[in-house]
């Protein structure tokens, strides 16, 4: 088992992995930096012993973007140049296989605003005619309702 320590980096000291083929358009950016500044830097980035970003480029973009001075990094040595390739790869990719279960989304949003909360884009990433329609479609569909299974939104 690999001990995790977490330390403080300058953003700007960290280096992009130049084959890292999973890009952040501008809008992701944007996201990311809403998103930063409502919860702050909270997910650390992972860096091997040369500084160069194994995971968390784009949080690193926004975090330069904001004019951040430090960020919570995890250094991974233990990792052979080919782990890293495979790691960097399977992170960006195994993320977009998960599904929304949109009735438990909606019942996330339904507790959100009945704790007096405003949804917003910036605090959960999803536009609000979106959320509109997921609570809508909640609303009309009965519990046991067999249509009602994890959709890719």
């Amino acid at each position: 088992m690999q001990n995790l320590n977490i330390q403080y980096r300058d953003p700007s000291d960290l280096k992009a992995y130049s084959g890292n083929a999973n890009t952040h358009p501008a809008k992701q950016i944007s996201a990311i930096k809403r998103s930063i500044k409502k919860f702050g830097f909270i997910i650390p980035v992972l860096v091997d012993e040369q500084d160069m970003l194994i995971c968390g480029h784009g949080r690193v973009e926004a975090a330069i973007e904001l004019g951040l001075e430090d960020i919570p990094a995890v250094s991974v040595s233990h990792l052979s140049e080919a782990e890293k390739r495979v790691f960097i790869i399977a992170d960006n990719r195994i993320a977009e296989g998960s599904v929304w279960d949109t009735q438990q989304l909606a019942i996330e949003f339904e507790g959100i605003l009945e704790l007096g909360e405003e949804i917003e884009i910036i605090d959960t990433a999803f536009e609000l005619p979106k959320i509109d329609i997921i609570l809508d479609q909640a609303a009309d569909r009965p519990e046991d309702d067999p249509d009602d299974a994890p959709v890719d939104l």
